[in-house]
């Protein structure tokens, strides 16, 4: 049963409406002043607010804009009551985000149509978030068997020989297989980051666009390349050519692109071939370019990049999930940058970032 809240302080038209709607089989939920509607929408999370504009105490503008500044209850749907005299209020209420209005007085049917519209425009909107919640689901459940089983595997079983085992080992062996966990857990923590930034830039977006000045970047360039280059073992085939430069982002998101970037350079190249990251200022813009020469992006597949979408999987033992680059175009579209991608078999693969520079 659909939960209605009317905020209205004329008491014959708020028990009129309430009848009306009653009468439908909505759950009814009535407040005769802006402040003590706000207070039951946050305790009983309508469906839908029907509000007044002109009240005492708190308006409906004032309603409005606590409750779409409140993460529980900004989704709510919400319709003002309005006469002919409120229109400027009206159009103030519609910019803090109002649902629609009725203007009074107000026919039986253009309620129940009102009414009616919204409350399919809500659910038609839930659907949408189940569908692709339920893509999601499916996405997650077919890559994260392979990717956390692989590292994971290993770790268990060398463990478990070396829990086991009889023999005495020399130490060129243990240290082998030390290393061989070592890299595993890497792998492990990398892949399960990864779903973490994801599952965060889906719930919550908004954390990732704040706009600061971030300086030091040519230093969180080189740091993150090194680190990664040693986790490859391959800090010889690093170049790293930066300038100093301010842009505007933060400096997690900035971070969070640089290491993807430079990760998957290094995932998607054999050893001995260079991977060269290049940040120079052109045109007012930051640009951060990053080139390898090993597998390239199957033709005309550039464009399907996203969230667990690997390409040739038959072909190639992937190392990852598919996620670095979805998890760079989703930053880097959130802090008004832009990415570019140039991939053939002769020259390999360039990835471009560009942000706004200060």
């Amino acid at each position: 049963m659909k939960k209605i809240l009317i905020i209205e302080d004329e008491a014959a038209l708020k028990d009129e409406i309430g009848d009306i709607l009653k009468h439908e089989g909505f759950n009814v939920l009535t407040a005769e002043n802006g402040k003590f509607g706000l207070l039951m929408a946050r305790k009983h999370n309508p469906d839908l607010i029907l509000c007044d504009i002109m009240m005492p105490v708190m308006s409906g503008i004032e309603v409005l804009s606590s409750l779409r500044a409140d993460k529980e209850t900004r989704m709510i749907q919400f319709v003002f009551m309005t006469a002919l005299a409120d229109r400027k209020d009206l159009r103030t209420g519609m910019e803090l985000g109002a649902d629609d209005y009725l203007t009074k007085p107000f026919t039986r049917g253009e309620l129940l149509k009102t009414i009616s519209t919204r409350l399919e425009k809500n659910e038609a909107i839930d659907n949408k978030l189940e569908e692709d919640l339920d893509q999601l689901r499916k996405s997650v459940i077919s890559y994260i068997p392979h990717e956390l089983r692989s590292p994971l595997n290993g770790i268990i079983g060398l463990g478990s020989y070396l829990k086991d085992t009889e023999e005495d080992l020399a130490l060129q062996e243990v240290k082998e297989i030390g290393r061989i966990i070592y890299e595993s857990g890497n792998n492990l923590l990398s892949t399960i980051t990864k779903y973490l930034i994801y599952i965060s830039l889906e719930a919550k977006p908004e954390s990732f666009s704040l706009l600061n000045e971030v300086t030091g970047t040519s230093d969180i360039i080189t740091s993150l390349g090194n680190e990664t280059a040693n986790n490859y073992n391959r800090i010889n085939d690093l170049v790293c050519q930066n300038e100093e430069i301010t842009i505007s982002a933060s400096v997690d998101s900035f971070s969070i692109i640089v290491k993807e970037l430079i990760e998957n350079a290094f995932k998607f190249s054999d050893p001995g071939k260079p991977v060269t990251v290049t940040f120079v200022k052109k045109n007012g813009q930051a640009e951060l370019s990053v080139h390898n020469t090993g597998r390239a992006f199957p033709e005309g597949s550039i464009h399907k990049i996203g969230a667990f979408n690997q390409f040739d999987r038959n072909k190639f033992e992937q190392q990852g999930s598919g996620l670095g680059l979805i998890i760079t175009k989703k930053i880097v579209a959130l802090i008004n940058g832009r990415l570019s991608i140039e991939s053939n078999i002769t020259d390999g693969t360039t990835i471009t970032v560009y942000f706004s520079a200060k």
